[in-house]
């Protein structure tokens, strides 16, 4: 494209030909109306059904349990702050709360006590720290409002940290040379006050005391089932909900399309590893501080459902399938008539099925108008005078006729595959 290629003129002409051709049409629907329904199945054609659809009915096992959980949210409400416990946090944090003092300065190095003073004496009368340290073969280091911590050398640091706005230091010895500092902007440290942090502590004291208590009831729960007590009369001694879950498949999906236990993954193999129906597990961690413990309520095999069980449900669709049979039957029946020369008008009419026009139709306005999209292809893949058929759905199907084609005008193509070759 940067070279100048384009493509050849012949692919947005046809583009635009196709683009612009407009296409008439006309359709009538077959549907259950044009048929003779079936009469209801009798249990022998329920039991064939059953049994040439026995690999599709093929179900996985589910799983239904209980769940008990252990949340620290759970436990937030019932705690009452006690504030001289949340004192006593305040007084083993404060280190951790206080805003240290920190400091702006510049530091010149150098390896002799000699330049070290030479430097000190320049900067008093007058030079910058830059000009005294390339004089006198210093190193410049900057700290801007670094704490005490901050400074490597704890006997430079020390100094530092010791001296006024604008002061110059003499020599100072480090642990690996001598320094110069020049003391800049000093910002002094604060400690806040009890009041100050109280609700961030009283919050902190809130959750601690929750995990506690998660952590106490989960140990004491865990101790009762490995004991042999009863999951709900532990769970209820506790002050526990136990909550019933959907029947799951191994990998957490449920019948229920708004219920999907997959994203907690560990809670599913919980349920999976249990040997039979009554047995529980013991309390595991869920993540982000909770835990959870399960009972096995019932497991249904994997297998096809018993015939009885879902004779209703195979009554419909066997009536289901025998009407789309039908109405196939009717459509294709329908389409034989055409070839053999009948009109469109008259096969429409023997049906009682109303035929609608489809006219000045282009691939442009069927993309918008909604026109269903197997039946706008087959309009558009036919040729003119064509007669077809096509499911719009499992009961009703289209019979159509391709009317005319009217190729696109030749100035309007010509100026479309102008604009659109780039």
């Amino acid at each position: 494209a940067v070279a100048g290629f384009k493509a050849p003129r012949i692919y947005a002409a046809s583009q635009a030909a196709m683009t612009l051709q407009n296409r008439d049409a006309s359709i009538f629907v077959v549907n259950e109306k044009n048929i003779t329904m079936p009469a209801a199945p009798t249990d022998a054609d329920i039991a064939a059904f059953y049994k040439s659809r026995l690999q599709q009915l093929q179900m996985p096992e589910l799983r239904q349990a209980s769940v008990v959980r252990f949340d620290p949210n759970d436990y937030l409400k019932s705690i009452t702050i006690d504030e001289a416990a949340v004192r006593k946090m305040y007084d083993d944090r404060l280190k951790t709360l206080v805003t240290p003092e920190t400091r702006s300065f510049v530091q010149v190095t150098t390896q002799s006590a000699g330049d070290a003073n030479a430097i000190s004496a320049a900067i008093k009368g007058g030079q910058t720290p830059e000009q005294a340290a390339k004089a006198h073969k210093g190193q410049v280091i900057t700290y801007d409002q670094k704490p005490q911590t901050a400074v490597p050398d704890a006997k430079i640091a020390a100094a530092a940290f010791g001296l006024k706005t604008g002061e110059v230091s003499g020599a100072i010895q480090g642990e690996l040379g001598y320094a110069v500092i020049k003391m800049g902007d000093i910002k002094t440290g604060a400690t806040p006050s009890y009041e100050s942090v109280h609700a961030k502590l009283a919050q902190d004291y809130v959750k601690e005391q929750a995990a506690n208590r998660v952590n106490k009831d989960s140990n004491t729960f865990s101790d009762a089932i490995r004991a042999g007590k009863d999951f709900n009369a532990t769970a209820k001694e506790l002050g526990l909900t136990v909550v019933k879950l959907e029947p799951m498949t191994a990998q957490g999906q449920t019948n229920n399309p708004q219920v999907n236990y997959s994203k907690f993954a560990p809670l599913v193999k919980a349920i999976y590893d249990l040997p039979s129906a009554g047995s529980a597990s013991d309390v595991e961690e869920l993540g982000e501080g909770q835990y959870f413990a399960v009972r096995l309520d019932a497991v249904k095999p994997a297998g096809a459902p018993p015939l009885e069980q879902i004779k209703g449900e195979l009554a419909q669709y066997w009536m289901a399938e025998k009407v789309a049979g039908l109405v196939q039957a009717k459509a294709d029946e329908a389409l034989v008539r055409l070839k053999k020369g009948e009109s469109f008008a008259a096969v429409a009419a023997s049906l009682n099925a109303p035929v609608k026009p489809l006219n000045g139709l282009n691939r442009a306005m069927v993309q918008q108008s909604g026109l269903p999209q197997a039946l706008a292809g087959r309009i558009f893949g036919g040729e003119a005078n064509e007669n077809f058929s096509v499911p719009l759905n499992q009961v009703n199907i289209a019979v159509g006729h391709i009317d005319a084609i009217h190729q696109a005008d030749a100035q309007q193509a010509n100026a479309m595959s102008t604009a659109i070759r780039g």
